[in-house]
């Protein structure tokens, strides 16, 4: 957890990544089953390295798990800064009672599904072309999902 952050709601979980080992999970209590909102306040300005005209941004993944179930992958945006914080809100299906959601950032791979690429020539050779983290992380709020009802109908 880190407190530098000025435009944070709080503390910041930070340095998510390394697959599974270096994980975030919390709890939450459900008063229903169902389809929840999860929003995740959260900032990333990673980018590979840039030159004058061109920043490269990253996005920032996350593997989620909910009570242990199969991971979902989640892109995270760039927020272009550190202390800038953006929400995204990610359907998650939650059970009645105490349930338990995991963020993983597993090794992002190459198309052929074993190799983490790199930058093979320019200034920035031997850096990552893909985020190795998961975005910092400021806040989590669920909310249950409410039906859309089409004006007239």
């Amino acid at each position: 957890m880190d407190n530098s952050y000025g435009q944070a709601n709080g503390s910041v979980v930070t340095g998510i990544g390394g697959g599974p080992a270096n994980s975030l999970t919390f709890s939450v209590h459900a008063p229903a089953p169902g389809r929840y909102g999860m929003t995740v306040r959260f900032a990333n300005n990673q980018q590979i390295i840039a030159n004058h005209y061109n920043p490269d941004l990253m996005t920032a993944p996350a593997d989620i798990s909910v009570n242990g179930g199969p991971t979902f992958h989640v892109n995270f945006g760039n927020t272009f800064s550190w202390n800038q914080f953006w929400n995204l809100t990610i359907p998650v299906q939650l059970r009645g009672g105490l349930n338990t959601i995991r963020f993983i950032a597993n090794p992002q791979y190459n198309y052929d599904s074993t190799t983490i690429g790199v930058i093979y020539s320019g200034s920035g050779v031997g850096q990552p072309l893909r985020s190795e983290t998961a975005p910092n992380i400021d806040q989590i709020t669920l909310a249950p999902f409410q039906p859309h009802t089409p004006a007239g109908g």
